[in-house]
This record gives structure tokens, sequence and C-alpha cells, in this order.
């Protein structure tokens, strides 16, 4: 069956829960974390500092991919745009935000390789 977004969706891809190690690059700043959940058009991540809507990212990420039967980690580099950062204001330190990304420049290919990983990561659930 083909996954299709519900009514009130208003994503048009499918989303799955994949932790993969992730490098954010801003002005004036590097982080690391891991990927929540992770889209053909997106992710969203937990971050430990905060982060301004539309703040324009390089986004750095490894994607597990098979070639010739054998599991490599493909690195992936796009630009992106935080869309949503919740809580929505800088709070003291120690607070923990979730941020989710739209990916703004992403090669054809990559897109595509980020799409079919998430496909495999919901046909090995149903298996």
């Amino acid at each position: 069956m083909e996954w299709s977004p519900k009514p009130s969706e208003r994503r048009l891809s499918r989303r799955a829960d994949i932790q993969l190690p992730l490098k954010i690059a801003g002005t004036g700043f590097r982080y690391t974390t891991d990927t929540k959940n992770i889209s053909s058009s997106g992710l969203y991540c937990r971050l430990d500092r905060f982060i301004p809507l539309m703040t324009k990212l390089e986004v750095t990420m490894l994607v597990p991919v098979f070639i010739r039967n054998r599991k490599v980690e493909k690195e992936i580099i796009c630009s992106a745009v935080v869309v949503r950062i919740e809580p929505e204001d800088e709070q003291p330190d120690g607070t923990v935000y979730y941020a989710g990304f739209f990916f703004t420049a992403i090669k054809d290919k990559d897109r595509k390789l980020i799409e079919q990983y998430v496909q495999q990561s919901f046909s090995a659930r149903n298996n």
C-alpha cells in the first residue's frame, strides 16, 4: 500500500523516526546532534541551544546505504532553514529545544536516497 498524507497533514513526504548523526553550521556556530525523525523534505532534532526561526543552516548527515551488499554511510550536505523551534523563545541555560528544519537546497540524488532510506525503515518494521 502506498503512503499518502492525512487530509490534515501538511507534510507531503513520509517521515520516519530515525536517528542519524547530524552536523549543523550557521553563522558563528557549529553543532553536533542526531535526528529524531527525517523525511526527504526536512528533519526534526533535539538541540541544547536556541536557533531562531528562519535561520539558514548548512546540514551534514550520514545516511546508511548498501553498496554491493555492504553497508556504508553516505555523507549528505545540504542547506536548510529552521521552520520550527520549541520553546519558541530563548530560555535560560540548560533548556532543551526541539527544532524542525526544511531542506532548501539538496541534490535530487540525495533527496531520493533519504526517501529510499525512510521507505526501507518502514519496510523493515513490517517484516
